[in-house]
């Protein structure tokens, strides 16, 4: 009989056990992981095992009979105790394990490497591991892949139990942080195949966050929730939102690294686009108390640009100061022309300042200049490297100046200006309450708690909804009812939702948002190739799905023709 797992065995089960996990049915989230980590490092099997008492038990497996063994025929309980990776190339060599049932006898086991599964503690509670029948080695990069899925299956962990006891949701968005804080080593080191399989692994790490962020807005909808239980909610909704961004940020990167960030050029109003960046931070500037100033002093004001990343570009830039000034401090942004034709928007703070032997690092990927800097502040250090591709883009230019440590900071973004079009006015980014506040819509979503909590929420805010779970039914729906609007995930059992949607558009007129986990710009250009007016990328809150709804309810409004007999018609 091999010794207990850890010493503090106790600790270690009510660990394990605050998961909730041990005996419950197979979870697809899960087993896709270990399906992928068995095929990346090449082996017949692989396991996701908890090691409970007296047992071990296979959450997840591939390759695998058997879903549970006594301790005493387990090679994962060896592994919880070591830090790092367990392997252990030929079993038969090793005398600790070459009398166990399962490697003298089928299915011998004679390879087995396992990376622990650890808590935010640092609390083993299992391995992932991947075993073969024949003695062999991992090569550097299956280890690493080894390592981090381990880490990616301790983040569905965490998320899982977050959305069962949300009074945890503050240490599980630390504890997610402090996983991708990790991945920075990792991803400067990134080559073109990492990069691909870290834009895979992303839509495996939305899928799930959606029906968790829908769940949250339509529990925050009720009006009797008590203080502490609206606190939690909204602490499991930010940090939800803050996974998103890093993932988000990762596939930015990646798409500029790579060229494939693709950039939709039109005339801009920079003043405008600065208007609307500081709507969208308005409630964090209240939070911080931080004073913020216009001096907008520019007399050429238009340039050629993608507005929405010009936007991502400012409110990079505006999030940054308010991250970085403390509580009172003041920021100031100001545009201004100079003699070549060029705007100038800058972006000065009161903050912790920059020292001069950081300024010529700051925008490099994953670089924060000092790692109290990440302790203190969090956040993997992509934003201003996002920025300073973007403007590159764009053929602008991005400068960071700043007198020292303590001393406040300067942003300045340049880009040569156009001319104001003749039919320029105002932009206006409000949507006005046009059109039918309720529209019947057509719900496509075979993930069955996603399209519970949605189907809640659309008809709370006065809609008229149908389900429909794929193709076939959602096709026949729209040949016996009549539709304003299809919103649909693009993942559906019998086929692909852009099929559907060309289908409802040529033969129903329809117009839909599309739901989907994968936010590329070619996913993006399919999506409306195939009718979709909107392309909403998982997890979808409920806001940004409202305001989808809004802007298309707005754009019925303006092209469907006054009814006959209305008085405008005929001009009345």
């Amino acid at each position: 009989m091999i010794a207990a797992p850890c010493q503090a065995e106790g600790r270690r089960l009510e660990a394990l056990r605050s998961y909730e996990i041990m005996d419950t049915p197979a979870e697809a989230a899960l087993d896709d992981l270990v399906r992928l980590i068995a095929h990346i490092c090449e082996v017949p099997m692989a396991t996701m095992t908890l090691l409970d008492k007296g047992r071990q038990w296979f959450k997840s497996r591939v390759g695998l009979a058997m879903q549970e063994t006594p301790l005493d025929m387990s090679i994962c309980a060896h592994a919880i105790k070591e830090p790092g990776l367990f392997i252990v190339p030929d079993t038969l060599e090793d005398p600790r394990f070459r009398a166990m049932t399962f490697v003298a006898g089928p299915p011998h086991i004679r390879f087995y490497a396992g990376a622990r599964l650890e808590t935010s503690a640092g609390i083993a509670i299992g391995t992932l591991c991947v075993l073969d029948t024949v003695p062999r080695e991992l090569t550097e990069p299956q280890k690493e892949a080894l390592r981090i899925m381990a880490r990616q299956v301790m983040i569905q962990m965490e998320l899982r139990r977050s959305l069962a006891a949300q009074a945890k949701a503050l240490e599980e968005g630390r504890r997610v942080e402090e996983e991708l804080q990790r991945a920075k080593e990792e991803a400067e080191a990134a080559n073109e195949a990492k990069n691909q399989f870290l834009a895979s692994l992303s839509h495996e790490l939305r899928t799930p966050l959606m029906p968790v962020l829908m769940t949250v807005a339509s529990l925050l909808e009720g009006g009797d929730l008590k203080g502490e239980m609206r606190e939690d909610l909204e602490m499991i909704n930010r940090n939800v939102e803050l996974e998103t961004k890093l993932i988000d940020d990762l596939l930015d990167l990646t798409r500029i690294v790579h060229g494939k960030l693709e950039l939709q050029l039109e005339t801009v109003d920079v003043h405008s686009l600065l208007d609307h960046t500081m709507e969208i931070c308005a409630s964090e500037l209240y939070k911080k108390q931080c004073c913020l100033d216009f001096e907008n002093e520019a007399a050429e004001h238009h340039v050629r640009a993608d507005s929405g990343r010009l936007q991502q570009v400012f409110w990079n830039l505006v999030k940054n100061a308010v991250k970085f000034t403390p509580a009172g401090g003041r920021i100031v942004i100001s545009t201004h022309n100079d003699k070549a034709g060029h705007i100038h928007i800058v972006f000065k703070d009161t903050g912790i300042g920059i020292g001069p032997e950081k300024l010529p690092i700051l925008f490099n990927a994953f670089e924060q200049g000092d790692p109290d800097i990440t302790r203190r502040f969090g956040g993997l250090g992509l934003g201003l490297a996002i920025c300073k591709g973007v403007m590159d883009l764009h053929g602008g230019s991005l400068l960071a100046t700043s007198a020292g440590e303590g001393l406040g900071a300067t942003f300045t973004v340049g880009m040569a200006t156009v001319a104001e079009p003749r039919d320029a006015h105002p932009a206006d980014f409000s949507l006005p309450n046009a059109g039918r506040d309720s529209l019947r819509i057509l719900l496509v979503e075979d993930h069955e708690h996603t399209s519970r909590i949605l189907l809640r929420l659309l008809e709370k805010s006065g809609h008229t909804v149908r389900m429909a779970a794929d193709i076939r039914s959602a096709s026949s729906l729209a040949s016996s009812e009549t539709f304003d609007l299809v919103v649909s995930d693009l993942g559906l059992p019998d086929g692909s939702g852009l099929d559907l949607m060309r289908r409802l558009r040529d033969e129903h007129g329809l117009r839909g948002i599309a739901l989907s986990g994968y936010g590329m710009d070619e996913d993006v250009k399919a999506s409306k190739g195939a009718g979709f007016v909107e392309h909403l990328t998982k997890p979808v809150d409920w806001n940004r799905l409202q305001a989808a709804i809004g802007r298309i309810t707005f754009a019925n409004a303006v092209r469907e023709p006054a009814p006959l007999g209305d008085p405008a018609a005929a001009g009345g």
